[in-house]
C-alpha cells in the first residue's frame, strides 16, 4: 500500500513539474503577456540588434525607418554600460527582441526592450547587475515586488532601467516605463498573452511591426481619423495585424508590407474589389511640386461609385448628408461626376514653406470633356443663381477657370481622403478637369503643365514610378517637399508627445503606398526610397564647367543670355543678342540656326507672354521702338515685328491683364504709371492714359487677381499704394496713404482663405503691416533697429512667390526671414552690390550676392553654395534641376556663355 502511495505521490510531483516546466516554457516564447496594453506599436526582430554594416551614402538599412532607428537606439544605452562588446554581441546574437513604444509623459515617447535569456547567458547578467563603478553606477529599488535597477552613465549623462522576469530582461531608457511592467506583471492572468496575429506569408519575417489602432487614435486626436486629410489616408492602414519590415538585396528600398482578409480590412478597401488595375496614365500632367500624390485607378468607375456611396452612407455619413443638402437646396446631380471619369483621378497636396501653404489640386481624366463641361457649368450656375452670387471667371494662359460655389466637393465624390477644398475652383487641361482650392494653386499648374515641369519630365519621379505596380489604389509622398506641412500638422493636432522629424523625414525621400484587392485578400505595400543622396563629400560645392557656348559668328554679347525651357522641342535654349542687334535662339547642343536682326538692343527683360491664346509660351522682347514677340514652333523660331512706336520714357513695363478673346491683346504699365495697350488689329504698343498721382512706383511692380480682374500693385516711396487695373481704375477703397516710407515693393500673398489675398510691406523704419484687399491693416509688428541709420525693405523672390526682409545698417546686410528671425549676415555690402532671391522649392532656397568678384550664392543658413565667387560680364542667371540635385548656373566671358554645374547634396 505505501508502495502505491509512493507512486501516486512521485506521479503528483513529476505532473507539477511538467505543468510548472509548460508554464516556464510558455512564457519564455511569448514577451506580449508584459506588455501594457497602452503601446503605440510594437517591433519584433532578430536583426536590429546585430552591428551596422559598412554602407554607401545611397543604400538603405532598415534603421533609415525612423521607428526602427528610434528602436535600435534604445540598445545603445546597453552598449555604452557593457564595456565587453564581444559577451554583448555574444548576448544579443540571434535573439528576437520585442521593442514596445509608450508613452512616458505628455510630451515624450520611449520604448521597453523585452530580451529572452537562457542559462549560458547568466554570467552576463550577473555582470549587468554588478554595474557599480564611477563610470556606470546602478541603484536598485522595488515596484509591484519587482527589483528594478536604475542605471547611470557618467561619460554621456543617460540613464536606463531594467528589471529580469521569467527568462526575459526588460529594459528602456524611462524608468517609469519599466516600472508600468512590473505592474502588469503583479496582475497577470493564468494563460499569458499571445502575439497579435501574423499573416501566413510573413511568419517567418526577421522584423514585424504591429500598430496598437485604438491607442494611436486616443493619443493622436485628428491626425488618426477621418477629420483632417493625413487622419483620412492613416485610418486606412490596417492595425490588427503585423507588417514585414524588409531591405531587398541591392539595398535601394525598403518596403513595409502585410496582407489582410477583405473582412477583416477597412470597408473602404471593399470597394476595389473587381477593380483592374492598368498603367499610370497621368505622368504628363502631375507637377514636380507635388509634395502627397494620391491616385485611384477604376477600371469600373460606376462600379465603384455604386459600392462607394453605400460605404459613405455607413461610415462617412457627414459627407453622405452634405451631399444630400446639396441636392435639397439646389437642382444639382452630384453623382453625375461618376459617368464622366475615364478610369483615373489623381489628387496632388502641393509643397507647402513657412508662408505658402501651397493648395490641393484634383486631376480628372474625362471620357468627354465637351459633356463634362456643359453637366458642370448647369450646376455651378444652378447653384450661383440660388444664392445670388457674381458670376466668376479667370482666363489663365488660354484656360477658363469658374467657380463651383460648394466646399469639400472632392471629399464628397471620393472620400475623406480628398479633404482640403475650403473653395472649388475648375478648368479643363488636355482632357482632364482641374479642380483646385484656390486660384493660384491652379494658376501656378497651368503654367508648370506648360513649361513641361511635370513628373514625366523628372528623373527622379520616373525612379519612383518604375519602383511601383499595376494597382486601383497608390499614394506617393515626397518627405522632402511635405516636412513642414507634416511638423505643422502634428504641432496643431498631435495630442500627445512629438519629436523632431525633419531629418529623418528628409534622410528618406519618397514612400510609395500601393494596396491592391484580390481574391478576397487586400495587400499593403509601402515602400521607402532613400533621399539627399550626395556623392563624394570632397566634390560638394564645387564648380565645374560644363559647356562654353562660343559667341556667335565671334561677335561679343549685348546682354545676360535668355533661358528658356521650350516645352515644344523639350531643350533648354538661350536666347542672346549680340552687340551688332542680332537676336539668336540656341538650342543647347545645337549649333545656331536662325538669327533675327532686331531694331536696336533690349532695353527691358524677357518676359514669357500666352500671346496666341492656345496653350503655348511666347517671348516678348523690345526694343527703344518696337516690339517683339518670338514664338517657338516645332520647326524652330519665328519673329513678329510691331510696327514703330515713340521712344517711351520709361522701359520698367509690367505686362498684365492678357485677354486673347478681346481685341486688347494684353496692357503694360511702367514705374511712373504710364498704361499702354496692344491691339491685334494693329500690332503696335499705344498710350491708353496715365495713373493720377503715382509718380514712381518701387519695381519690380507685383500683380493679384480679383473680381475677374488683373491689378498692378504700385507702391511709392512716400507710402502711397494704389491698385490698378488695365483702364486705369483702381480697387475699390483705394488708393491709400501709408504714413511711412518704403524701399522694396509689397509682396501679394494669395492663399488666405477668407479673402483673395492680402499685401505684406515693409517700412524703413522696420514695421511689418499685413493688409487686406479692403486695404485694412490687419498685422503689424515693429522690428528692432540697431541704429539709427539702419533701413529695412522687402526683397523679392525673383518669381514673386516668396519673400524676405532686408536690414542694412551701412555696409551691413542681415538677411530675415518671414518672422523676422535673423538667418545671416553679409559684410561688407557696397552700393554696387546686388541681392538676389531664388526659391526653387522648400528645401531649395538660395540667395546670390554679386559685387566686383562675381556672384557668390549662399543657403538661407548662411553657409556657401559653392566654393568661389563666379565672374560674369552681366548678371548671371541660376537653375536648378532637383532631378540630379544640381544647380546649373549660366555666366557670360568674352568667349561667349558658360554653363557651370555644382552638386548641393
Amino acid at each position: 500500500m505505501k508502495r502505491i502511495y509512493w507512486i501516486l505521490g512521485l506521479a503528483i510531483v513529476i505532473g507539477l513539474g511538467c505543468w510548472a516546466y509548460y508554464r516556464w516554457s510558455t512564457n519564455e516564447r511569448s514577451a506580449w503577456a508584459y506588455i501594457p496594453e497602452d503601446y503605440l506599436l510594437a517591433v519584433e526582430s532578430t536583426e536590429l540588434q546585430n552591428p551596422s554594416e559598412p554602407l554607401r551614402s545611397y543604400q538603405m538599412k532598415l534603421s533609415d525607418l525612423p521607428i526602427l532607428e528610434e528602436a535600435q537606439d534604445a540598445l545603445s544605452v546597453l552598449r555604452q554600460a557593457v564595456t565587453d562588446t564581444a559577451q554583448l554581441s555574444n548576448f544579443l546574437h540571434g535573439k528576437t527582441i520585442t521593442y514596445a513604444l509608450h508613452v512616458e509623459t505628455s510630451s515624450t515617447v520611449n520604448y521597453v526592450l523585452y530580451i529572452p535569456y537562457q542559462a549560458q547567458d547568466q554570467i552576463f547578467l550577473s555582470q549587468l547587475n554588478s554595474l557599480n563603478s564611477k563610470a556606470v553606477r546602478g541603484l536598485t529599488h522595488q515596484t509591484a515586488k519587482q527589483a528594478i535597477t536604475d542605471v547611470t552613465i557618467a561619460a554621456s549623462r543617460k540613464r536606463f532601467s531594467f528589471m529580469q522576469y521569467d527568462n526575459y530582461l526588460i529594459l528602456s531608457p524611462s524608468s517609469l516605463l519599466v516600472e508600468n511592467v512590473a505592474m502588469k506583471i503583479s496582475k497577470l492572468l493564468d494563460v499569458p498573452a499571445t502575439s497579435p496575429p501574423v499573416p501566413a506569408e510573413y511568419v517567418t519575417a526577421k522584423t514585424k511591426l504591429w500598430m496598437n489602432g485604438p491607442a494611436l487614435k486616443l493619443l493622436a486626436g485628428r491626425l488618426m481619423n477621418q477629420q483632417s486629410p493625413g487622419g483620412a489616408l492613416l485610418s486606412l492602414l490596417p492595425t490588427n495585424t503585423a507588417f514585414q519590415c524588409q531591405v531587398d538585396g541591392l539595398r535601394k528600398e525598403l518596403s513595409v508590407q502585410t496582407t489582410t482578409t477583405l473582412p477583416e480590412a477597412n470597408p473602404y478597401w471593399h470597394t476595389f474589389d473587381g477593380q483592374q488595375s492598368g498603367s499610370m496614365l497621368s505622368q504628363r500632367f502631375i507637377p514636380n511640386g507635388t509634395a502627397t500624390m494620391v491616385k485611384l485607378n477604376l477600371s469600373d468607375p460606376i462600379g465603384w461609385a455604386n459600392r462607394f456611396i453605400r460605404y459613405q452612407r455607413k461610415h462617412e455619413s457627414e459627407l453622405a448628408d452634405q451631399k444630400s443638402l446639396w441636392q435639397d437646396n439646389y437642382p444639382v446631380t452630384p453623382d453625375s461626376i461618376y459617368y464622366h471619369v475615364n478610369r483615373e483621378l489623381v489628387l496632388c497636396r502641393m509643397e507647402s514653406d513657412e508662408l505658402n501653404e501651397g493648395g490641393n489640386l484634383l486631376l480628372v481624366k474625362l471620357n468627354q470633356p465637351k459633356a463634362f463641361i456643359r453637366w458642370i457649368q448647369k450646376d455651378a450656375a444652378a447653384i450661383r443663381e440660388h444664392e445670388k452670387a457674381p458670376r466668376f471667371e479667370e482666363l489663365v494662359a488660354g484656360n477658363v477657370v469658374r467657380q463651383l460655389l460648394l466646399t469639400e466637393v472632392p471629399a464628397v465624390w471620393f472620400g475623406s481622403a480628398f479633404q482640403g477644398f475650403p473653395r472649388t475652383y475648375y478648368t479643363i487641361v488636355d482632357g482632364y478637369a482641374v479642380f483646385g482650392s484656390n486660384v493660384q494653386v491652379i494658376r501656378n499648374y497651368i503654367m508648370d503643365y506648360r513649361r513641361g515641369n511635370v513628373w514625366m519630365n523628372s528623373a527622379q519621379a520616373q525612379e519612383v514610378l518604375r519602383l511601383m505596380k499595376p494597382q486601383p489604389f497608390t499614394m506617393v509622398f515626397n518627405a522632402g517637399k511635405s516636412w513642414f506641412s507634416v511638423l505643422k500638422g502634428l504641432k496643431n493636432e498631435w495630442k500627445g508627445p512629438i519629436t523632431n522629424l525633419e531629418e529623418p523625414l528628409k534622410r528618406l525621400n519618397f514612400l510609395t503606398w500601393q494596396t491592391g484587392v484580390r481574391a478576397g485578400k487586400v495587400d499593403h505595400r509601402l515602400i521607402w526610397t532613400k533621399g539627399r543622396i550626395t556623392t563624394e563629400p570632397g566634390l560638394l560645392r564645387k564648380v565645374f564647367l560644363q559647356k562654353l557656348i562660343p559667341n556667335p559668328l565671334g561677335r561679343p554679347l549685348q546682354r545676360e543670355p535668355y533661358v528658356y525651357r521650350n516645352a515644344i522641342t523639350g531643350t533648354t535654349d538661350l536666347i542672346v543678342q549680340t552687340q551688332d542687334h542680332d537676336l539668336i535662339p540656341i538650342a543647347i547642343g545645337a549649333a545656331p540656326s536662325v538669327k533675327f536682326r532686331l531694331s536696336g538692343p533690349l532695353v527691358a527683360p524677357i518676359q514669357l507672354m500666352d500671346y496666341f491664346g492656345k496653350g503655348r509660351d511666347q517671348l516678348v522682347l523690345f526694343t527703344a521702338d518696337r516690339l517683339y514677340i518670338l514664338n517657338p514652333t516645332a520647326k524652330g523660331y519665328q519673329l513678329y515685328a510691331s510696327k514703330p512706336f515713340s521712344r517711351l520714357l520709361d522701359y520698367r513695363l509690367t505686362i498684365f491683364d492678357q485677354t486673347p478673346e478681346r481685341r486688347t491683346q494684353f496692357s503694360a504699365l511702367d514705374a511712373e504709371g504710364r498704361l499702354y495697350t496692344v491691339s491685334k488689329a494693329a500690332f503696335n504698343l499705344v498710350p491708353s492714359g496715365t495713373i493720377p498721382d503715382v509718380r514712381h512706383a518701387l519695381t519690380p511692380i507685383t500683380q493679384v487677381t480679383t473680381q475677374g480682374d488683373s491689378y498692378a500693385v504700385l507702391l511709392e516711396p512716400n507710402g502711397h499704394l494704389t491698385l490698378t487695373n488695365a483702364k486705369g481704375k483702381a480697387l475699390p477703397h483705394f488708393p491709400i496713404q501709408l504714413k511711412q516710407n518704403f524701399d522694396g515693393p509689397a509682396f501679394v500673398e494669395t492663399t488666405d482663405r477668407d479673402a483673395d489675398f492680402s499685401l505684406q510691406l515693409v517700412s524703413v523704419s522696420g514695421e511689418i503691416l499685413k493688409m487686406n484687399q479692403e486695404g485694412k491693416i490687419i498685422q503689424h509688428r515693429q522690428l528692432i533697429k540697431p541704429s539709427r541709420e539702419t533701413r529695412f525693405r522687402t526683397l523679392l523672390e525673383e518669381t514673386g512667390k516668396d519673400w524676405l526682409i532686408v536690414q542694412q545698417t551701412n555696409q551691413n546686410v542681415t538677411i530675415l526671414d518671414k518672422q523676422a528671425n535673423s538667418l545671416f549676415n553679409i559684410f561688407p555690402i557696397t552700393p554696387e552690390s546686388q541681392l538676389r532671391y531664388f526659391a526653387f522649392g522648400a528645401e531649395t532656397k538660395i540667395l546670390s550676392v554679386t559685387d566686383s568678384r562675381g556672384t557668390m550664392l549662399y543657403n538661407l543658413q548662411g553657409e556657401p553654395m559653392i566654393q568661389a565667387p563666379i565672374p560674369s560680364l552681366y548678371p548671371v542667371t541660376i537653375e536648378f534641376a532637383e532631378s540630379y540635385q544640381k544647380l546649373f548656373i549660366y555666366a557670360t566671358s568674352g568667349k561667349g556663355v558658360q554653363i557651370l554645374t555644382s552638386k548641393i547634396r
